[in-house]
């Protein structure tokens, strides 16, 4: 089993709703699941450490960057729409 130990990192931890600092994690590259975590220093046998440069993560949680709601174009931009010209106006109900 081929493990690579993350750390330097500031993880979400959902239980507390926050990001701990000084935070370590560990992966089992076989498999791809986190295997341990942890704060402070780093397991003494770490196979590989890589350094996250105080970088936030959040596991589980990824960001797809969608847009639900698209209220310039609501289906798809016309082919003769002119962006620097569009009036976003209320819509009044």
């Amino acid at each position: 089993m081929s493990i690579r130990t993350y750390h330097n990192a500031q993880v979400y931890d959902v239980a507390q709703a926050k990001f701990i600092p000084n935070s370590w994690f560990s992966v089992d590259l076989t498999t791809g699941r986190i295997t341990a975590t942890g704060t402070g220093a780093t397991p003494a046998d770490a196979q590989e450490l890589v350094d996250l440069n105080n970088k936030f993560i959040t596991p589980g949680m990824i960001n797809t960057h969608v847009h639900i709601i698209n209220k310039v174009f609501p289906y798809g931009q016309k082919p003769h729409a002119n962006p620097s010209k569009l009036q976003c106006k209320p819509k009044l109900t």
